[in-house]
């Protein structure tokens, strides 16, 4: 009698063992597991913000209507992030139409984006009329992921992108009182045209240093460009271990499509 006591007791427990692994093992399908020990998304899915920086011919709206496949970035206007929209990772292609261009602007070949809610920015640039370096083009700006690098705390990781039509590389540099001083970073002295993955990557910095900036020419380092009311430069407020990526798009002296710099939080630790 004891005997058959201890065995069922003991198929109890079998079959209590049996399930826990089983719930573990669909747990751990679900959210995976980072190498810190933080769970992670894990699926198939990349999640792509849309920007217009793109200028058309002199009065023209310009709202461009970006898509891939059958899903839609929505209408949007020069100067517009849109919000995120999870596409199918793998191979990558997009356009965007809008009144008066006659062909629509891609990308210059297919790209591969990344899984497990992996962010990126589609941004349509370049002039309308314009060939070359800046003819109007759509391209895939990858963000900040946790396997990269770590952030520390009090520091933070940015990089500037430049997509205006300044007819020099630009400058992103401190001031002090109304005079421009030095660069925020040697890297950021003169910033060319468009993104590069090696040229835009992001650099830490400490995040006590992120004040007081001024956007210049290369060729004239201290005087600072006039940038659009909408601009952020000035106003974001940086808080520490967050990733961000300042992005300059528009001409200088343009009513319509004047020259801005807006702070994008591409990460947030907290």
């Amino acid at each position: 009698m004891q005997s058959t006591s201890k065995r069922n007791r003991l198929k109890v427990v079998t079959r209590r063992l049996v399930l826990m692994g089983s719930l573990f093992g669909c747990a751990t399908a679900l959210i995976g597991c980072s190498s810190a020990g933080t769970t992670t998304v894990t699926n198939n899915l990349a999640l792509v913000k849309g920007l217009n920086a793109y200028i058309p011919a002199a009065g023209v709206d310009g709202t461009l209507a970006i898509t891939t496949g059958s899903t839609s970035f929505g209408s949007l206007a020069f100067g517009v992030l849109g919000g995120n929209i999870s596409v199918t990772a793998g191979s990558f292609t997009a356009s965007a139409t809008g009144t008066g261009i006659a062909t629509p602007l891609t990308l210059a070949a297919p790209v591969t984006l990344g899984g497990n809610n992996s962010p990126y920015i589609l941004a349509a640039m370049g002039q309308e009329g314009q060939v070359g370096a800046l003819a109007p083009h759509l391209a895939v700006i990858p963000g900040y992921t946790t396997n990269q690098f770590v952030i520390p705390v009090g520091q933070d990781a940015i990089r500037v992108v430049n997509l205006s039509l300044n007819p020099n590389p630009l400058g992103f540099y401190h001031t002090l009182g109304a005079a421009v001083t030095t660069p925020v970073m040697g890297a950021f002295t003169s910033l060319n045209y468009g993104y590069d993955g090696a040229a835009n990557a992001y650099v830490l910095i400490n995040t006590v240093q992120l004040r007081d900036f001024a956007i210049v020419d290369s060729t004239a380092p201290t005087v600072p460009l006039t940038l659009d009311s909408g601009t952020n430069l000035g106003t974001q407020v940086i808080q520490t271990a967050q990733a961000y990526t300042l992005y300059i798009y528009g001409q200088s002296g343009s009513v319509t499509h004047p020259l801005t710099a807006k702070w994008v939080l591409d990460y947030s630790l907290f």
